[in-house]
């Protein structure tokens, strides 16, 4: 299909879906501010600056003396985490090279100014108009461009080819829904997956939809998943210790992490601590048993919302009710990148230091990007996701933690990673959130949680993903094949 067509019919799109994209903006904007807390900039600046595309005006100028110039998209807070260790090695393999990285939503843009150096680009992905994209290739120039996981435009692949920029897919996934949806207009689009350079698949279901869909096999690739590499394995690294620390948390306590949840969890979670809170109360249990709860939402939009329901099952339970956002963290400390500490085994921050006098028995984590360091906390973790129509979020970083980890049917998106735990007896997948309240009770029914069969599904779970490693190199691999194979001249004018 002709550029000049796609043109024509992402502008009928755009008019059409435009007023609903509006109104939905500023729903959001209105119910969580959530804009104001990822860009300096309007929804409307950052969609004109879409529209038009990258221009120095922007961002300052890349380096005149970078060697290469990569650059790395992902759509939003997931696909942004997945891309930081492979910008932190681009930079040690390349040194001098200009990096820039891209995201498509606010919440996207908010986690990748965390996550990456001052010196790393950042900007909003172009929508794929012609104009947009060239305007953005002339700009950057780059000699290769990274996709987290799967993220193909029509336009930008055409005139990456035409300009001899390669284009590879990291850590790439089709999931089944999408690779349907891709069948049904394959003709179509069959030109648009020839166009890619790589494809460094996470399994080798993934690597033979992308093969159907019109990847030459030659530039497929199985790789693993990244997401294990990404995953942190020290249950006390410096941020977790920091939140230990302001919520007085200690060894003694047991703690529930609900995270990513949608409306369906986030019920369900509540209905079964209210159950296990009141078997607790009848059978004269002390107060020191009872779990402390943590609910992490997806959507920002939705945190008043869930407020509202943890304040009403805290008035009906008669606990204390938190949000992450009332406490007074140390910026600084919850902002830093180390993650490792010496002696993993025993939290020695939360020795060394007293615990704040902080009394509360459900905390909302009304924030974002966070929640890896909050499975650090957990005993018992429920994946969101899995129980609505979304299809599972990851559970590769609960698991890597060793939490007893448990989530609902709807595992699509991370279908591999779920059947891999379920294999190993490493997880536990309950049919309806029905039984969310008989997993929780039975999960702390033993006189303590570390001795229970849901700690021993942790350990396990904990040597699965150690095993799973190494998907980071053999992508670099595949990048360093790419850009010594590009023909792309810096500074040519993209098509």
């Amino acid at each position: 299909m002709a550029i000049w067509i796609r043109d024509v019919a992402y502008l009928f799109a755009f008019c059409l879906l435009g007023p609903w994209l509006l109104i939905k903006t500023l729903r959001r904007r209105a119910s969580a501010n959530a804009d104001s807390l990822a860009s300096p900039h309007p929804p409307r600046k950052r969609w004109l600056d879409r529209f038009w595309g990258l221009c120095n005006a922007h961002l300052p100028q890349p380096r005149k003396d970078a060697s290469k110039t990569i650059w790395l998209h992902g759509v939003s807070v997931g696909e942004v985490q997945l891309l930081a260790p492979i910008a932190e090695q681009l930079r040690t393999r390349y040194p001098g090279c200009q990096i820039a990285v891209s995201t498509t939503t606010a919440t996207g843009m908010q986690v990748a100014r965390r996550r990456f150096k001052p010196d790393i680009l950042l900007f909003y992905f172009p929508l794929d108009f012609s104009w947009a994209v060239k305007r953005t290739l002339k700009t950057l120039q780059p000699d290769l461009i990274i996709l987290g996981e799967l993220e193909l435009w029509p336009n930008l692949l055409a005139m990456c080819n035409a300009a001899d920029i390669p284009v590879v897919i990291a850590n790439g996934r089709l999931s089944e829904r999408s690779f349907k949806g891709y069948q049904r207009v394959r003709s179509t689009l069959r030109g648009v997956f020839s166009g890619l350079s790589a494809v460094a698949a996470q399994t080798e279901t993934y690597a033979g939809r992308f093969i159907e869909c019109g990847v030459p096999e030659e530039a497929v690739t199985v790789t693993g998943s990244i997401k294990f590499d990404n995953a942190e394995t020290n249950r006390y690294h410096e941020r977790a210790e920091q939140f230990r620390r302001s919520l007085g948390i200690t060894s003694e306590n047991q703690i529930v992490v609900a995270g990513s949840t949608q409306v369906e969890e986030e019920q369900a979670i509540l209905s079964a601590y209210s159950e296990l809170k009141t078997r607790r109360t009848k059978a004269s249990a002390t107060d020191s048993r009872m779990p402390k709860l943590i609910i992490v939402p997806r959507h920002p939009e939705r945190f008043d919302g869930v407020w509202q329901a943890v304040q009403s099952a805290a008035e009906n339970l008669d606990v204390k009710s938190l949000r992450r956002s009332e406490l007074n963290f140390d910026k600084t400390q919850i902002q830093s990148a180390g993650h490792v500490q010496s002696k993993p085994e025993q939290s020695q921050l939360a020795q060394s230091q007293p615990a704040r006098s902080i009394d509360w028995d459900i905390l909302l984590v009304d924030s974002l990007g966070e929640l890896s360091s909050w499975w650090a906390l957990a005993d018992v973790a429920l994946v969101g996701g899995t129980f609505g129509s979304r299809g599972g979020q990851n559970m590769i970083e609960p698991a890597a933690y060793g939490c007893d980890v448990v989530f609902g049917p709807r595992t699509e998106n991370f279908r591999d990673v779920a059947n891999l735990l379920l294999e190993h007896d490493a997880a536990t997948r309950l049919e309806d959130v029905g039984q969310v309240t008989n997993f929780l009770v039975d999960a702390f029914a033993c006189d303590s949680v570390f001795q229970s069969p849901g700690r021993q599904r942790g350990g396990r779970a904990a040597k699965l993903v150690q095993q799973q490693r190494g998907a980071l190199e053999r992508t670099l691999e595949i990048v360093d094949q790419c850009l010594s194979h590009s023909t792309h001249a810096p500074g040519r004018k993209a098509a």
